[in-house]
Protein backbone atom coordinates (compact mmCIF):
# COMPACT_ATOMS: atom_id res chain seq x y z
CA UNK A 1 0.00 0.00 0.00
CA UNK A 2 2.99 2.43 0.81
CA UNK A 3 4.79 1.50 -2.25
CA UNK A 4 1.73 2.29 -4.26
CA UNK A 5 1.41 5.87 -2.80
CA UNK A 6 4.93 6.34 -3.33
CA UNK A 7 5.00 5.13 -6.67
CA UNK A 8 1.93 7.78 -7.32
CA UNK A 9 3.61 10.67 -5.84
CA UNK A 10 6.94 9.98 -7.93
CA UNK A 11 4.53 9.93 -10.97
CA UNK A 12 2.57 12.65 -10.31
CA UNK A 13 6.01 14.78 -9.10
CA UNK A 14 7.79 14.27 -12.76
CA UNK A 15 4.86 14.84 -14.81
CA UNK A 16 4.72 18.35 -12.98
CA UNK A 17 8.35 18.75 -13.55
CA UNK A 18 7.21 17.17 -17.23
CA UNK A 19 4.65 19.75 -17.69
CA UNK A 20 7.20 22.92 -16.27
CA UNK A 21 9.51 21.98 -18.62
CA UNK A 22 7.33 21.90 -21.52
CA UNK A 23 5.80 25.23 -20.60
CA UNK A 24 8.70 26.42 -20.53
CA UNK A 25 9.89 25.76 -24.18
CA UNK A 26 6.67 26.51 -25.58
CA UNK A 27 7.59 29.91 -25.68
CA UNK A 28 10.90 29.64 -27.17
CA UNK A 29 10.52 32.45 -29.45
CA UNK A 30 10.97 35.60 -26.67
CA UNK A 31 10.76 39.24 -27.39
CA UNK A 32 14.08 40.95 -27.37
CA UNK A 33 15.18 42.94 -24.46
CA UNK A 34 14.21 46.86 -24.26
CA UNK A 35 18.00 48.56 -23.98
CA UNK A 36 18.73 50.78 -21.52
CA UNK A 37 17.74 54.55 -21.93
CA UNK A 38 18.72 56.73 -19.58
CA UNK A 39 16.34 59.57 -21.01
CA UNK A 40 13.36 57.22 -19.91
CA UNK A 41 14.55 56.94 -16.19
CA UNK A 42 11.70 58.41 -13.74
CA UNK A 43 13.07 62.31 -12.32
CA UNK A 44 14.31 62.38 -9.45
CA UNK A 45 11.55 65.15 -8.41
CA UNK A 46 9.36 61.86 -9.40
CA UNK A 47 11.20 59.44 -6.49
CA UNK A 48 10.95 62.06 -3.94
CA UNK A 49 7.12 62.39 -4.78
CA UNK A 50 6.27 58.84 -4.47
CA UNK A 51 8.90 58.34 -1.08
CA UNK A 52 6.67 60.91 0.85
CA UNK A 53 3.68 59.32 -0.60
CA UNK A 54 4.62 56.04 0.46
CA UNK A 55 6.09 57.38 4.23
CA UNK A 56 2.39 59.25 4.21
CA UNK A 57 0.20 55.70 3.79
CA UNK A 58 2.80 54.17 5.87
CA UNK A 59 2.17 56.48 9.18
CA UNK A 60 -1.37 57.08 7.75
CA UNK A 61 -1.38 52.81 8.65
CA UNK A 62 0.92 52.86 12.06
CA UNK A 63 -1.17 55.59 13.36
CA UNK A 64 -4.51 53.77 12.83
CA UNK A 65 -3.08 50.53 13.95
CA UNK A 66 -1.75 52.40 17.34
CA UNK A 67 -5.47 54.46 17.51
CA UNK A 68 -6.81 50.13 17.69
CA UNK A 69 -4.45 49.31 20.04
CA UNK A 70 -5.03 52.02 22.49
CA UNK A 71 -8.86 51.50 22.11
CA UNK A 72 -8.78 47.72 22.89
CA UNK A 73 -6.48 48.54 26.15
CA UNK A 74 -9.01 50.63 27.31
CA UNK A 75 -11.77 48.55 26.11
Amino acid sequence: MIELAFSISTNLSETAMAAGNKSSQAGATQKPRQKFNPKRDPKPRVLAQANRTALRMASIVMVAFLVIVAVQALW
